[in-house]
């Protein structure tokens, strides 16, 4: 039988409850918004990105953050890309906004 000492509530904060984006790129890796990702194609070795929603573009989109240990230019820095520029690369998930924040 299902009991709350079997199974206790847990708070939820609604904030952290995510869309299913699909699945991406070569090595079809499940990515879900705010997802924090590095892929093997340009800009990524400086690079992270943020799967985020648009509303005004009506689509999910990869938002550019330099890696906390890159000193260069950031060219890049929140400049966004459509989810499509990642279709023929390797792309792996690192974390995510709520529980890596130091990896933007």
């Amino acid at each position: 039988a299902f009991t709350d000492e079997a199974f206790p509530k847990t708070a939820v904060n609604n904030a952290t409850f995510t869309e299913l984006v699909g699945i991406l790129g070569k090595n079809a890796v499940t990515v879900y918004e705010g997802d924090i990702i590095t892929a093997n194609i340009y800009p990524f070795e400086n690079y992270n990105a943020v799967v985020q929603f648009n509303s005004e573009k009506s689509r999910f989109e990869l938002k550019f953050v330099h890696v906390p240990t890159f000193s260069g230019r950031a060219i890049f820095d929140n400049n966004t890309r459509p989810l499509e520029f990642l279709m023929n690369a390797n792309i792996d998930v690192i974390g995510d906004i709520f529980n890596n924040p130091e990896l933007l």
